[in-house]
């Protein structure tokens, strides 16, 4: 169980740092900076979740629960605006 958790925290730390990555490489472009926040969001989000079922609690899913659903609304709203623009 420990191995397991070691490998998916290292999944997390690698998408953290890619985040971090693509911020501070593409400073012009909004969207990729966009995209970046995101992908550390998913990492966070992906910890909450690990904890969540290493540690036999619920309250993990339950705030990964709550973010999915806003990521959900967010990128439909961005994919709306992306259409009117075009």
């Amino acid at each position: 169980m420990i191995i397991d958790l070691v490998k998916y925290l290292t999944v997390a730390m690698i998408l953290f740092i890619l985040g971090i990555w693509g911020i501070f490489m593409n400073r012009k472009n909004i969207i990729v900076m966009l995209m970046s926040i995101e992908l550390m969001l998913l990492a966070v989000n992906l910890n909450f979740i690990i904890f969540s079922v290493y540690l036999d609690d619920l309250l993990g899913q339950v705030f990964f629960n709550f973010y999915f659903d806003n990521c959900c609304c967010r990128i439909c709203y961005r994919f709306i605006y992306l259409s009117y623009l075009l």
